[in-house]
């Protein structure tokens, strides 16, 4: 069993979008019904993994716009194309309220 846990450890891709942005293609999505709602993916280069950005909900007094990424995956993207909202997106929102 320690030799399956050093392989899964060692096999890692490392792809975590916390480094270099030039390493991840970022896609938009404006989502007609609100307007002014954005959702934003990002997808790795590197292993072709995605995630979501979900915002942290405004607060009073805080000076900078947080955000939370959300893995996901292609489906995700593609509802999000077809003006729906992701069911991940809205109940990793909820759970940040």
């Amino acid at each position: 069993m320690m030799w399956y846990f050093l392989d899964g450890v060692q096999s890692r891709l490392g792809d975590f979008p916390i480094g270099s942005k030039s390493e991840y293609t970022k896609f938009t999505v404006v989502l007609d019904n609100t307007g002014t709602h954005e959702i934003i993916f990002l997808k790795s280069n590197k292993s072709a993994r995605w995630w979501m950005e979900v915002p942290y909900p405004p607060k009073e007094g805080s000076k900078y716009e947080r955000h939370y990424l959300v893995p996901c995956d292609k489906m995700d993207y593609e509802n999000a194309m077809n003006n729906e909202m992701p069911d991940l997106w809205w109940k990793t929102y909820q759970k940040l309220s």
